[in-house]
């Protein structure tokens, strides 16, 4: 070892002997640095003891040729000079070039990894089934459904005896083809997509926007009819809105609010919303747990709610006037789970008031009224012509008699003895308290009237506004595994006036009120996530027909897939 440090020495003093005096700072540091390389390089065993004194003489050899030929340079070029605090260094070994570009390589590589894996930990790359932290913020969802539907009609029914008052208003007169089918069955083929974001923006706030297929004048329905020669299908926000939940400390959602487009706040069945209707408006609910107490062991224990749930939601923001069409809602409701988990029961009594719905009859030959005809509407609800021309006794449009204030009253009880198949049965009664014939007597004034889809005299029709519903499900809670299953019945009787017919189940008798009849079906899941579904509904008319009721069953065979 003492014979290479002596070679080393040896190498750096020939190096340094070409450097003037105010270099040799540099060159001593550049020379230790020299003697540990070597050291090392011997010492693990790179090269050898021989190998590391080839490599002094060969640099000897080469450094002398390198003075000879600065001598030359400097007899051929006398003003060639180093500028002042100019190190030169004529010759550096290619080993030493090689050990300095290695370190520099393993500096740099380890400053980039600490950067990168810095990253990598804050974001959490490659670790199995986590995603960087703003993805984990926002769920996706979704469904398609395809369906094959038929629309089957009584062999008693009236042929051109109903007439659509919807398609009435659009085209603007009564006359011509303007009468609802009922006699030509009607077969179709009919699609559904739904996709939802849910995105935490805080642990209190999310932000929630769905869209989906369907119509954007019609509000109870997102799904769209076969065989328009392959034109697109619309696509629309069905919601969008926030929702906050604020907790009490022991993490109790004492307070729930929502804002925008946003699914249905209230405890109900498709008696009263359809299942397809959305919201706009602002609502909130209010949860009061009765179960709570000073007891430790009871804090958690949240097997019986209170709720009130109150909510304003504008139907149609009118221009021209300060009328604008409101209804409002409050419900005060309360959920109760038994001590073995076993039964839930849920009941909820509210109060739907409509604002500034009814219609106004127009002065002589005038229109500026015409904004109190309903935008959209189904069929059952008692109507009056609002036109005043003497000479165009079918001219349109045809509005709402009747005001709509509604008491409604749902009760639902859930057993799981048998888990996984769970009995469900729900009860649902409404009554429309807003009704009053002598106001539409004098409302109407001698004009047209509307009562269970055909025209008549106002003093004779009779008050028709209560509905109701009960429902039994016997099967899984969820169709989302392979050989889930459920099946139900129903029936449902509502009357014309019971509800308003614009909002109520879209399928049922064809959409809207007065009608009564079953619905039965079932659901099977064939895989994970997909299911086949089938219902009946068969419906007749429950007042209005003069020669028969209108009735109309509908099949319905659905395919459904959910992501």
């Amino acid at each position: 070892m003492k014979k290479i440090f002596g070679l080393t020495f040896l190498s750096l003093c020939i190096l340094t002997g070409t450097v003037h005096a105010g270099e040799k700072e540099e060159l001593i540091k550049l020379r230790n640095t020299t003697a540990k390389l070597l050291q090392l390089l011997v010492k693990e065993g790179v090269i050898s003891g021989d190998r590391a004194q080839e490599l002094v003489k060969e640099a000897s050899k080469e450094a002398a040729h390198q003075v000879a030929e600065e001598k030359a340079d400097k007899m051929t070029n006398p003003q060639s000079k180093a500028e002042p605090g100019e190190v030169r260094i004529q010759y550096v070994p290619q080993f030493v070039k090689d050990q300095i570009r290695q370190q520099v390589r393993a500096e740099l590589r380890e400053d980039v990894s600490n950067d990168v894996l810095g990253k990598a930990k804050q974001e959490r790359w490659g670790v199995p089934g986590v995603t960087p932290e703003w993805i984990n913020r926002i769920k996706i969802n979704g469904d398609v459904r395809l369906r094959a539907q038929i629309d089957k009609f009584a062999d008693g029914n009236a042929e051109s005896e109903y007439i659509d008052y919807q398609k009435v208003n659009e085209e603007g007169s009564a006359t011509g083809d303007v009468y609802q089918n009922t006699t030509e069955d009607r077969r179709r083929l009919r699609a559904r997509a739904r996709i939802g974001l849910k995105a935490k923006i805080t642990n209190d706030f999310t932000a929630n926007i769905r869209l989906a297929t369907g119509s954007g004048t019609d509000p109870v329905s997102t799904n769209k009819t076969m065989g328009s020669y392959g034109n697109k299908y619309s696509i629309l926000f069905d919601r969008a809105y926030l929702k906050f939940t604020d907790l009490d400390i022991n993490d109790y959602p004492w307070l729930t609010f929502y804002g925008g487009r946003m699914k249905n706040p209230f405890l109900s069945t498709d008696l009263v919303w359809d299942s397809d209707l959305a919201f706009d408006g602002l609502a909130t609910t209010f949860r009061y747990n009765l179960s709570g107490s000073d007891n430790l062991f009871d804090m958690d224990d949240r097997r019986k709610t209170l709720y009130l749930t109150a909510g304003v939601f504008p139907l149609d923001e009118v221009e021209i006037s300060s009328d604008d069409k409101w209804m409002f809602g409050v419900q005060l409701g309360g959920k109760f789970i038994s001590e073995d988990s076993r039964s839930t029961y849920e009941l909820g009594v509210a109060y739907y008031n409509y604002q500034n719905i009814i219609g106004r009859k127009n002065a002589v030959n005038g229109d500026l009224l015409n904004y109190t005809a309903p935008d959209f509407m189904q069929k059952g609800n008692t109507l009056y012509q609002i036109s005043n021309d003497p000479l165009s006794p079918d001219k349109a449009p045809f509005a709402l008699a009747s005001d709509y204030n509604l008491i409604n009253l749902t009760g639902r009880a859930s057993f799981s003895h048998f888990a996984p198949t769970n009995i469900v049965v729900t009860a649902d009664w409404v009554r429309n308290i807003g009704y009053d014939k002598q106001e539409i007597i004098d409302r109407t004034n001698g004009a047209v009237v509307v009562y269970g889809g055909r025209a008549g005299s106002i003093e004779n029709i009779t008050e028709e506004i209560d509905g109701y519903q009960i429902k039994v499900v016997v099967g899984w809670p969820q169709i989302t595994q392979r050989y889930s299953w459920r099946v139900f019945g129903a029936y449902k009787y509502l009357e014309s006036d019971a509800v308003l017919d614009a909002f109520a189940d879209s399928d049922f008798h064809l959409g809207g009120t007065n009608a009564k009849g079953f619905i039965i079906g079932g659901e099977y899941g064939i895989l994970d996530n997909v299911s086949l579904a089938a219902r009946l509904l068969s419906a007749d008319q429950i007042a209005g027909g003069n020669s028969s009721p209108f009735g109309v069953d509908v099949f319905q065979l659905d395919l459904n897939v959910k992501f």
